[in-house]
């Protein structure tokens, strides 16, 4: 619970961040309320510093070049307050640009010779923000 909670946490900071950004931007009010937050909290089970966790992540990379994919980053986690070592991050304009993602064959291919091979344990969280 205490590792979900401060998951939790950490999702509302990126959203505030990425909301703050956006204010900033020409997107719209109305565009933001649609905008989808994909976030993956995960643990691999391969040595850190590897050549698996190098071809893990040289894979992963390529969802960034998805045409619904927006904002794509990988962050590492830096403190020992829960047990996932990394975190993926990425933003969809549209649930319909959720699904084309998750049928994409560049990302179906990752999810079969990449994720169910390398990771251990994951919890995912897809929001999106309010005005």
């Amino acid at each position: 619970m205490k590792n979900l909670l401060l998951l939790l946490c950490l999702l509302f900071l990126f959203s505030f961040k990425a909301q703050s950004q956006e204010n900033k931007s020409t997107k719209t009010p109305e565009k933001l309320v649609f905008m989808i937050r994909h976030t993956v909290a995960f643990k691999l089970n391969v040595a850190k510093g590897s050549y698996e966790e190098r071809e893990y992540f040289n894979a992963a990379k390529k969802l960034s070049s998805l045409p619904s994919v927006h904002n794509f980053a990988i962050f590492l986690e830096t403190s020992k307050t829960n047990d996932f070592d990394y975190l993926f991050y990425m933003e969809f304009e549209s649930i319909n640009g959720y699904e084309e993602y998750n049928k994409h064959p560049v990302h179906v291919d990752f999810v079969d010779k990449y994720w169910r091979k390398f990771v251990d344990e994951f919890i995912e969280v897809d929001y999106q923000p309010t005005l």
